[in-house]
């Protein structure tokens, strides 16, 4: 019986399986529209046991592992090392985003039957979403640390307002994690939840493939085709970047970790996947912990601090998006550039796109305001664009996300043998 669930879960998890489901969807999308209302529900149910999982894995993988480097008296070697390397990864993605944006001009060559169809995306939509950019303009960066402490943590949880659930599990990892000999019972409870939940998701990812099929279709149906044609400049600049990022990203892991590089990228396959298929980092997070501890062999205390940590502080994706489509506002309105306005944009999209990491829904699109204020642009034409379009380069770019802070982890993140803490302790 063993033997057979092993067999069904290799062919449900397998590439051939994901891709032929992506590509079912894809049709039903398009042909099939009544079709694929029906089945978003269920694409729903599917994204929804995945995220109960989720907050749970985030919380207690950063209190274990944080409490152990702590109690270890690691945690000082790593933190240097990780913020050099997320904000020149943040800092390369802004400047790749404006550099891309300015040589391939997506915003400069439009025709007037996409600048008509723009327009008229505009004039339908305003009016919901002004208020919603308004209170992302005028938020500010008091209001934004305030939304990021916690007033009541179930409150936090039950919003999944993931900014405000990692700030509490990083005080409580290092409480935990300064009671040195008188920690370990706790941890240990901390890593049987966290394997509990990886177990959960284990067995949720046998439904991977139906999952897809259902998200892929309800996604394409709901995008309509004039607006795609009319950016589709835009959205081939990201896709191609973003591909571009992908296979960096891949190169990295492989030279940091050494070995086959198709075994690299095996051992992220499913991150990948669920990143692309969900669009939605939370969701892709605990493939990404177990691909990066049961893979490729690194350090496990180490690699669950970093990842969570990264899904709302390391989004080069959502940073590179932003750049590049200020830059296409810009064109769009033929408003000239200088070395002071591309200053801003290269070190404001850095900003929008840490700070959106944590917002729902539109007030995370909204954060461009932080950029396009300064440089008189009007936010809520940038808003609706960025809306009408999301659906479309949100999975690419969620993929770029947590592949970038899966290089992340890699780089700083030491091989298991002889270094985890949990497998020491169980062998000893």
């Amino acid at each position: 019986m063993k033997q057979i669930l092993s067999s069904f879960g290799n062919l449900c998890l397998s590439p051939w399986a994901i891709l032929v489901s992506i590509i079912i969807g894809t049709m039903i999308g398009v042909y099939q529209k009544e079709l694929a209302s029906q089945l978003a529900p269920f694409g729903e149910i599917f994204l929804s046991l995945i995220q109960m999982c989720v907050l749970p894995i985030l919380i207690t993988s950063v209190v274990s592992g944080l409490g152990r480097l702590l109690s270890a008296g690691e945690a000082r070697h790593y933190v240097g090392k990780l913020i050099l390397i997320i904000f020149a990864g943040l800092l390369m993605a802004s400047i790749v985003g404006v550099f891309v944006g300015v040589l391939i001009q997506p915003g400069g060559t439009l025709d007037q039957n996409a600048q008509a169809v723009i327009g008229q995306q505009v004039f339908s939509n305003e009016s919901t979403t002004e208020s919603d950019s308004a209170e992302s303009e005028s938020m500010g960066l008091l209001g934004f640390i305030k939304q990021i402490i916690p007033t009541n943590i179930i409150h936090s949880i039950s919003q999944e307002q993931t900014l405000s659930v990692l700030f509490f599990a990083i005080c409580l990892g290092i409480a935990i994690g300064r009671q040195k000999g008188r920690n370990q019972d706790t941890l240990a409870f901390m890593d049987s939840l966290y394997d509990a939940f990886i177990s959960i998701i284990e067995a949720i990812m046998y439904a991977l493939p139906f999952g897809l099929l259902c998200l892929f279709a309800a996604q394409i149906a709901s995008v309509g085709t004039e607006i795609l044609t009319a950016t589709f400049k835009l959205i081939a600049v990201i896709y191609a970047v973003a591909l571009t990022l992908l296979i960096s990203y891949s190169i990295i892991i492989w030279l940091r970790v050494g070995g086959s590089y198709f075994k690299s990228i095996l051992a992220l396959k499913d991150m990948l996947v669920i990143a692309m298929g969900t669009a939605s980092s939370l969701a892709a997070l605990p493939s990404a912990l177990k691909g990066l501890e049961r893979g490729l062999n690194r350090d496990k205390n180490t690699i669950d601090l970093i990842v969570p940590l990264g899904v709302p502080l390391n989004p080069p994706g959502s940073v590179f998006y932003f750049a590049v489509a200020t830059i296409f506002l810009a064109q769009l309105y033929a408003v000239p550039l200088g070395a002071e306005q591309y200053i801003i944009i290269v070190l404001g999209s850095v900003l929008a796109g840490m700070a959106s990491a944590g917002a729902p829904g539109v007030a995370a699109v909204s954060m461009i305001a932080i950029i396009l204020v300064p440089l008189n642009l009007p936010v809520s034409v940038a808003v609706i664009l960025l809306i009408a379009i999301d659906p479309i380069v949100d999975p690419i770019l969620t993929a770029v996300n947590m592949h970038a802070n899966c290089a992340t982890a890699a780089l700083v993140a030491d091989e298991a043998e002889g270094k985890n803490t949990k497998s020491a302790e169980k062998g000893s």
